[in-house]
């Protein structure tokens, strides 16, 4: 896409300089570049990658937080050693969080993730919830949060690979339409109750 914008406005340029004087089309197109080096600049603010190459988890982790103390639910990040919400108990209790970039931007565009679990995470009763996001057509992410219980429904309900891997394809049905399904599943499972279901985070 950044390609296509850099093109359009290598041309509109060549075309302004190759023009016969007519100050109204100079101006109109002049206007035209001003526009698209304006969305250029966006698209590269949202599309670019932070300096230690975690972009997609990077923007999910800064929305999380952002989202979670809307809710009034405290979240705290612990790197390596996990990520939690303060309970009721006044207790840190962990949550499993992945995060995708849009597979979909590779291919017909639709927003697509990809989400692999290993047989130690798809133990239910280590986290109080489970929540997957996927960068949407935009690049912002979307979150599926699911309880345990249900998460173990879903796992149980898919057979792992030779690596003992289960694995997700959650992505946007059709085009314009926020309904949400995993692709992986036989038959296609729908995601959308999973969307922004932070009373799965209330422990």
């Amino acid at each position: 896409m950044l390609n296509a914008i850099l093109l359009k406005e290598v041309t509109i340029k060549e075309c302004i300089m190759n023009l016969p004087t007519s100050d109204s089309r100079i101006t109109s197109l002049e206007k035209r570049v001003t526009e698209l080096e304006a969305q250029l600049i966006d698209l590269q603010n949202r599309f670019a990658p932070v300096a230690d190459g975690r972009g997609t988890l990077r923007r999910a982790m800064d929305a999380l937080g952002a989202e979670l103390k809307t809710q009034g639910i405290t979240f705290a990040n612990h790197g390596r050693k996990g990520r939690y919400v303060l309970g009721k108990d006044g207790e840190e209790h962990e949550i499993y969080l992945a995060t995708s970039r849009n597979y979909g931007r590779d291919s017909n565009g639709l927003m697509s993730g990809w989400h692999t679990i290993n047989q130690e995470d798809a133990d239910t009763g280590r986290f109080a919830a489970y929540v997957l996001s996927v960068e949407d057509e935009q690049g912002r992410p979307v979150f599926f949060v699911i309880d345990p219980t249900r998460m173990g429904q879903l796992l149980e309900g898919k057979i792992a690979d030779k690596r003992g891997l289960k694995h997700l394809y959650i992505g946007r049905e059709q085009v314009g339409v926020d309904r949400y399904v995993d692709r992986r599943a036989d038959p296609e499972v729908d995601f959308t109750p999973f969307v922004n279901n932070w009373k799965a985070l209330e422990v």
